[in-house]
């Protein structure tokens, strides 16, 4: 997919995951029911996205607290990263859209 088309797979997909967080430095978003992404994290410091697999994530939380399994734990979240080719542009274009929505 062109950078173009992950932004606006993103925009149309994710909503925001309004936390406890400073949102001067970094914005959560969460896939919808239906949407294969599950996590977009925009970190303004290194004017970077990631973008977590939602069915790779949720068999790692059923695994990391699984009463039955608590000695066991799974790769780490960082394992399922999507690969995407969003650029230091396309990330303003996110930061912009999402932060203008938490401004309103």
């Amino acid at each position: 997919m062109s950078e173009k088309e992950w932004i606006e797979k993103i925009e149309k997909e994710c909503v925001m995951n309004v936390g406890n967080f400073d949102i001067r430095y970094a914005i959560q978003l969460i896939g919808r029911r239906n949407s294969k992404i599950g996590i977009v994290s925009l970190n303004k410091k290194f004017m970077s996205v990631d973008i977590i697999d939602r069915e790779k994530y949720e068999r790692f939380y059923d695994k990391f607290y699984s009463r039955n399994n608590k000695e066991a734990r799974g790769p780490l979240v960082i394992d399922y990263h999507v690969d995407h080719n969003i650029t230091k542009d396309g990330f303003k274009v996110l930061w912009n859209y999402y932060y203008k929505k938490v401004k309103k």
